[in-house]
């Protein structure tokens, strides 16, 4: 009862009442609850109207000076503390001013139950991790200059880069859960990490240049406004203390970073290039067949997909013949591979692939594991693109199972289940189709740190599924959804580029021609760039198909015309950049498309004689 009439009687002040009774905590029965109600009562109106001075500002006075009162000592503790601008856990404070007190034990009893006494940390005991009070927060800063600042980043760096190598190892296996929920209350610590780097020396340039190495997904999807100056910096760091292996390391980083993130590849691969250029002189390594690995991922990205799986090979030549450290690297490679001779239509190639990295996950890791359920999904990509969705089906949820089982990566999990509702779609299943895609929202919305890619995914999913049950209406609305996150992550690849020409084939068949002309040259104007990340990919003869209904029934000859002439050009290079990479099954595809474009020609001289 009496808390309560505190907490209504206080208005801003219940931090300075809990302040006051640290202080006074010391000798017991000095103030009790009740006496403190009384005194609210009578002081209160004072305190907040007091014409000399506004309320907030004797209350920042007063804490100033319950700060400043403290001895020399625990001022400097409670601002290298301050130095974690988030939450941290008992353990880390320690660690924060274990150098003063010889041991952690040591510093948690004469450093931090000392700050706590008087109240000036909270502690969440779900998470039992502390943090320091707001607006003392701010005092400390203002007012406590660190003597020791270069030993408190030091400890500083030290701690959280163990964090961060732990959080990116576990987001690699089957600690992903666990791995999220510990990246969602550092964030703030990992990303003041990664700054940290502009006041970095000698002592500490190590720990950077091992996050950049080790690290490289978390940093690239969870901390991505900070990446890039991250990358910059080290670049900067091992060329002044001259580490070639270092550079080629963040070259590396940095690659990976371009192409998968961004996909800016032709950046990607002058990166791998020039970490090539070291790796290679130093013999064989798990880097150079990590750099392997990723420039064919890289060159698969562009189209080159027979080049793609040279490097693959090149990458097998070393993980295949080594231990465990290797295996990661293998694996990843060996279902890579598979789905490069799946798109070339060599279905047996990359069954043969797809079958072999499947036997190899099982010996490593057992039956139930994430990536026995991410080769399985693969592996009903094969089927599905075969043409035999049953089969793709069947796959698809054999591999769900597996990852639901081993508590896979939550964005995985969505991606399966992309997969089976892609499936039930084709099959007409809409009521199943749909049951997949409102599981993986929900499985989204349960997480804190949102994962943009797989809620882009997942409204793309939705939309190609109200398509075809001709629900022109809700399927625009998922896909301009989709679109509006898709630009949000990425709004100059050949992804955003095919989402937006899905919303402009809804738009025309809701009959909303020119809302579909726009969405459809927001499309076209990113043709140029398309043709230069992914040359093989069909998007811009879709985007241009769509254009040339839609100029047709507007009755706008010119137009139609001028796009028809576009179409003949694209059939041309999707028909040589298919018979240079001896993909049988599209160049069939194409031979239909220029059998179309004639066709259309032959009706426009038709129409132009009568």
């Amino acid at each position: 009862m009496f808390e309560n009439a505190i907490l209504d009687l206080s208005e801003g002040l219940p931090l300075l009442i809990i302040v006051i009774a640290g202080a006074l905590e010391q000798e017991k029965d000095l103030i009790t609850v009740e006496d403190m109600v009384e005194l609210l009562l009578e002081s209160r109106l004072e305190t907040f109207c007091n014409e000399s001075d506004t309320g907030s500002l004797q209350v920042d006075r007063i804490y100033k000076h319950f700060v400043l009162r403290l001895n020399e000592k625990l001022r400097q503790n409670l601002a290298a503390l301050n130095y974690i601008p988030g939450t941290f856990t008992g353990d880390q404070a320690a660690q924060m001013l274990v150098s003063d007190y010889g041991s952690c034990a040591m510093a948690k009893w004469k450093a931090i139950r000392p700050i706590r006494i008087r109240h000036m940390l909270n502690f969440d005991a779900d998470r039992k991790r502390f943090d320091i009070q707001g607006i003392i927060r701010e005092i400390v800063k203002a007012e406590i200059i660190i003597n020791d600042l270069p030993g408190v980043r030091t400890r500083y760096c030290k701690i959280y880069s163990a964090v961060m190598k732990e959080i990116s190892r576990n987001m690699g296996g089957a600690d992903f859960v666990k791995a999220l929920e510990a990246f969602s209350v550092e964030q703030v610590n990992l990303s003041k990490l990664l700054h940290e780097v502009h006041n970095t020396q000698e002592d500490t340039y190590h720990f950077f240049i091992e996050m950049a190495e080790s690290c490289t997904e978390l940093i690239q999807i969870y901390l991505a406004k900070d990446s890039q100056l991250f990358y910059d910096a080290c670049l900067k760091l091992a060329d002044l203390y001259k580490r070639d292996i270092d550079k080629a390391s963040v070259n590396l980083a940095i690659g990976s970073m371009e192409t998968e993130s961004k996909g800016e590849f032709q950046k990607g691969m002058e990166k791998y290039e020039a970490a090539l250029s070291v790796l290679q002189k130093e013999g064989p390594s798990l880097k150079l067949a990590t750099l392997y690995h990723k420039i064919g991922r890289n060159v698969y990205k562009q189209g080159n997909i027979v080049d793609s799986i040279t490097y693959y090979k090149k990458s097998l030549a070393i993980s295949a013949t080594r231990g465990k450290n290797y295996a990661s690297v293998m694996l990843y490679t060996l279902s890579l591979t598979g789905a490069s001779y799946v798109f070339l239509g060599q279905f047996d190639m990359g069954e043969k692939y797809h079958n072999r990295c499947y036997k190899r996950i099982e010996q490593l890791h057992g039956k139930i594991h994430p990536t026995v359920g991410h080769e399985l999904d693969k592996i009903g990509l094969l089927h599905d693109q075969r043409g035999d969705t049953l089969t793709g089906l069947e796959y698809f949820l054999r591999g769900l199972d597996v990852k639901r089982r081993s508590n896979a990566a939550h964005f995985s999990i969505v991606y399966s289940l992309s997969n089976v509702a892609n499936s039930y779609n084709t099959l007409r299943r809409f009521d199943e189709a749909h049951d997949n895609v409102d599981e993986a929202f929900e499985i989204l919305e349960k997480h804190p740190v949102p994962h943009m890619d797989a809620l882009s995914l997942m409204y793309n999913t939705r939309g190609k599924i109200y398509s075809n049950q001709e629900k022109w209406q809700d399927a625009e609305v998922a896909f301009r959804k989709c679109v509006e996150i898709t630009r949000t992550v990425d709004d100059k690849s050949f992804f955003y580029m095919k989402r937006l020409v899905n919303l402009a084939e809804v738009q025309e068949k809701r009959n909303r021609l020119q809302a579909c002309l726009r969405t459809a040259s927001q499309a076209h104007a990113l043709s140029e760039r398309t043709i230069k990340t992914a040359p093989h990919v069909f998007i811009i003869m879709e985007c241009l198909q769509c254009m040339c209904r839609v100029y047709r029934m507007l009755d706008k000859n010119d137009k139609f015309i001028e796009t028809l002439k576009e179409m003949e050009v694209e059939c041309i290079r999707l028909r040589n950049v298919y018979a240079e990479l001896e993909n049988q099954t599209k160049q069939k595809l194409i031979v239909k498309l220029i059998e179309d474009v004639k066709q259309m020609w032959t009706e426009v001289k038709y129409e132009k004689l009568e």
